[in-house]
């Protein structure tokens, strides 16, 4: 996803042109030289997690996570 950070819109990315061009499914800049912030997703099986908690106002969390990307 590709965000126009002046305006808030934004498009898919459809395609990569090279390694500085994107193809997108909306044209969302009006003019060059905008800001703009590109994420995506990372799609993951939680395997497992582990939280440890103590009494409220003593601030000690301990916890653990594993994961495994699924492609």
């Amino acid at each position: 996803m590709v965000k126009n950070l002046l305006t808030g819109v934004v498009a898919n990315v459809t395609g990569i042109d090279s390694e500085t061009a994107l193809s997108i499914d909306a044209d969302i800049f009006t003019t060059t030289g905008l800001s703009y912030a590109v994420t995506g997703n990372i799609n993951v099986k939680i395997l497992s997690f582990e939280v440890v908690w103590e009494l409220p106002g003593l601030s000690f969390c301990n916890y653990t996570m594993s994961v495994m990307q699924v492609v």
